[in-house]
Formats: structure tokens, sequence, C-alpha cells
């Protein structure tokens, strides 16, 4: 797209405008050799006091000197006399504001194309569209301008069309060896196998990322990049996971709500899991896994997972099982934190039989996030027993009835010791509407219980509006608030997750 077609053209080039402004600024104390003129300046000065006659004699001079003064500026603008490494640097410094720049970089003048197309680093972020323009060829050109410079592909396709799918996976094949980050988005079956049986054998030794949306009802997967991923340390996985780079490396994994007719196999979700031993974070959004969902079998361990979070994507679905799955295929002896969003107590009933296994399955689960659950504590035992060593945990969303139930909870004992005996954090984001009466005497009562049985807890993180409410009456009145006596508030501002007090 030529400048004058994109009518965004000025405001997309603000960023490089404020670096030329700065140069700007720096030229005026720059001494500009102007050619040397007949005019002197006293005549000038003197013009006042001259004789009429001799008026024409200085426009005439004028006239004389004028072409040259006008060709000054010309020569002397500030981008003419900035020193092409000068002008390449910011070009990068705006480029990394706002991606996208380079191509407008080098359709203003010859100078700036010059510039422009032999910075290497403009070209370090390239969209290969397979079946819509710009042409195959030019998509190659791109390619060529970042030389040696590491470089992110995306590769995208949302036609079946995939007359060019060979010519762009072998594109891709010749560069993957300098790819930093790889997103594949294609939406065609068929055009995912054509691109990517390009890069069965080879290999990305500076790949870091691969973000994947590929319909694929492949299982096992297809691997891809057998000759090493040696640092790819994050992938996403959308959509199916048909397509697989090697795991060994991978220590963050994301899975998208993978599509119903690409939902993956049991046997083939534990080759995966046999392969991720060095993850440390494992998100998964919504529904991944075939039904039957799982099978007696022996559990896989990851040794160095940290992080657990599930998010029940679709919240018509009655009950979910998920975590039941994952409960039972996993041993995580250094899982620190669980969070389970948008849960329900039928999601967790199945902890009232298996409950036992927790504390060997997650012995050092010390923090747990979450959101959804139901009204009475009741619903807490089983989750508590499972994972009894338990010292934080956050309530997201309106969590009101997790406050109450949670509260008393904590002033009950299993057996001869209270549950959750080393808990010491509480946090909440939202706790409207309540009865403010109830809720200070709850909680002033569970505190003190902790207290009187030496297992106190130390902090509870609220929003502020919720402090103000719990020291206010309903008659505007300040009320007792001798339970902030008893525990250290954090006040937040909004969402007590993510606010800072």
């Amino acid at each position: 797209m030529g400048r004058q077609e994109d009518p965004d053209f000025r405001i997309r080039m603000t960023p490089i405008f404020r670096f030329f402004g700065l140069a700007s600024q720096a030229s005026d104390n720059t001494t500009i050799p102007l050619p040397q003129s007949r005019i002197k300046l006293q005549d000038m000065c003197d013009a006042q006091g001259t004789p009429p006659a001799q008026h024409l004699d200085l426009d005439a001079a004028c006239q004389v000197e004028q072409p040259e003064c006008n060709h000054i500026p010309h020569k002397t603008s500030v981008i003419e006399r900035l020193p092409h490494e000068i002008l390449a640097c910011i070009f990068e410094e705006a480029y990394s504001l706002e991606n996208g720049l380079e191509l407008l970089f080098s359709q203003v003048t010859s100078q700036w194309r010059n510039v422009a197309i032999n910075t290497p680093r403009l070209w370090r972020s390239i969209h290969l569209l397979v079946d819509r323009p710009p042409p195959p060829e030019l998509a190659a050109l791109y390619l060529t301008r970042s030389k040696v410079t590491p470089i992110d592909i995306t590769v995208t396709q949302n036609l079946y069309d995939d007359q060019n799918g060979a010519f762009y996976g072998k594109l891709l094949a010749d560069h993957i060896h300098r790819c930093r980050r790889l997103k594949l988005s294609v939406y065609s079956m068929e055009s995912a196998r054509t691109i990517l049986d390009f890069l069965v054998v080879a290999s990305a030794p500076l790949l870091q990322t691969f973000d994947a949306y590929l319909k694929s009802e492949q299982q096992p997967a297809i691997q891809i990049l057998l000759g090493g991923t040696p640092v790819l340390a994050v992938m996403h996985l959308r959509a199916s996971a048909g397509f697989l780079p090697p795991l060994y490396a991978v220590t963050t994994l994301h899975i998208h709500n993978i599509q119903f007719a690409s939902l993956i196999e049991l046997e083939h979700w534990r080759d995966i899991l046999s392969s991720l031993t060095h993850l440390v974070s494992l998100v998964i959004n919504g529904d991944f896994l075939a039904s039957p969902i799982w099978t007696s079998g022996a559990s896989i361990t990851l040794p160095a997972l940290r992080t657990l979070e599930i998010n029940v994507v679709d919240l018509d679905e009655p009950e979910s099982d998920l975590f039941e799955c994952l409960y039972e295929t996993i041993d995580a002896p250094l899982l620190g934190c669980l969070s389970l969003r948008n849960y329900t107590d039928d999601d967790l009933a199945f902890l009232e039989d298996s409950w036992h296994l927790g504390a060997t399955k997650f012995p050092a689960l010390h923090t747990l996030v979450l959101s959804g659950l139901g009204e009475e504590y009741t619903y807490l035992v089983p989750l508590v027993r499972a994972f009894p060593y338990v010292e934080t945990v956050t309530f997201t969303g309106n969590v009101q009835a997790n406050f109450h139930a949670v509260l008393q909870l904590l002033q009950r004992a299993d057996g001869s010791d209270l549950y959750w005996p080393r808990f010491r954090h509480l946090i909440v984001s939202d706790m409207l509407p309540f009865d403010h009466d109830d809720m200070r005497d709850l909680l002033a009562g569970c505190l003190a219980a902790r207290i009187i049985v030496e297992k106190p807890i130390e902090t509870l993180t609220i929003r502020k509006s919720d402090v103000y409410l719990m020291c206010v009456d309903d008659d505007g009145l300040l009320s007792q608030t001798g339970w902030m006596d008893l525990v250290r508030v954090v006040e937040v501002e909004g969402s007590s997750g993510n606010s800072e007090a």
C-alpha cells in the first residue's frame, strides 16, 4: 500500500516525527555554511538611507541571490544532514514502538527507502498470508531483507485455497533456522499438512515460542522440527494438537479450547505429558480431552511443574471433569499454586473419595486460587483435606459466599487439628453484597479462634471499598472495628488479586 492510500499514515508516523523533532532541535545549533553573498549585511541595514536610485541595484542583487538561497533549505534539511546510521537507529526505535512501520519508511523518500531496506532489524517480524496479497515473491523479498537477523514469523491462511501452500512451506523451511517465534493460524487441514511437511526434519535452534491454531484430527500428532528445538520454552496449542515440535525444553504450555473433533485422546495426552520433563507452568482453557476422559493407569510425574491453572470456559456445561482428569493422571512434587476458575461444587465432588491422594500427589502445594464455588463450607472439606498444607487462598470474582464459607471452615477441626493449620493469607477480590454485621462477627470470630490455638491468620487482603463498608453501619456511623486489630489488613484498589496496596 502506498503512502497516499493509507489514511492513517500521519498517525502511524507520529513516533518517528517525534524523533525527528529532537534531531531538528539539535540541528538548530549547527552552523550551516551559506554561499558567499555579494550583498553585504551593512548595505542592507543602511538601505533606509540609501538614495532611491540605489534601490534598483539592491533589488537586482537580491534577484541574483534568490535561487541559491532557495536551494539552501533543501540541501541542509534535518534528514539530509543525518548520517544513515543515525537515521537507521531512529527507524529501529520507532519500529520498537509500533510494528509494521518498515513499509512506510521505505515509501517516503529514496533516502528513507535505501536506509529502510538495508536495516535488517526492521524486517524481523514477517507475516506470511498464504491465501491473500501480497504475492509470494514479495514475502520472500521481505525475508531476504532481514539477512541473518533472528526473526518472528506468522503464517495465516483463512481460506481453503492452498495453491501457494508448498511455496510458503519451502519459504518457511528456508528461514526456520533463525526464527524466534513461530505463529501458525491455518484453517485448512490440507494446507497445514502441505506447509508443515517441509518442517518435519528441519531444526529451529533459535525458536523460543510456538503458537499454533491448526485444524487436525491426527492422533498421535505429526512430529515436526525433528532436527531439534533446544530453546523452545513457550507453546500455545489452539484447535488441535495434531502437529507438535519436540517438547523436552518446553517450560510453559497453554492449551486453548481444543475443537470437539480434535479433542485429545487419553493415550496421546499421556505421551505429551511424558515429554514435558521441564514443564513449569500448565494453563488449560476449556475442554481438551476426548471422552471417555480417563481409564486407570499409572500417573505421569511432572518433576518441574510449579503452577497449574484450569479455566472452565463453557459456563453452561453442568459439570466439568478437567481437574478430575489431571488429578488422576499427574503427580507434581513441586507444584506450588493451583488455580481453579469458574468451578462449581459438583466439579470437586470426586475429591470426597480420593482426597487422600492429594497430599502425596501435590505435597508442596501452598497456594489456591478459586472462583465460582458454592455457599456451604462443606464443599471445601474434601479440597482442604486433599491439600492440607495450603498457606494462601485467593478468591476471585464475586466471592461473598466463598469468603463466608472459608471463614466458617477455618474455625473447625479435622480430628485433633484445625483445617489448614499452616493457613496464613486470605485474599478476596469482591465481597459485595454482604450483611455487614454478620460478616464482621464471623470474621472476628474466625480470627480470634485461630489466635487462641496459635494458628493465626496473618494478612487479609481486600478492596478499600469493602474495608470501608465493613467499618460503617447501615446508618452511616462508624462501627466496631476490633477485628482489624486481629489481622494485618492490606487494602487495595480494584481487584484484590491484581492491585497493589
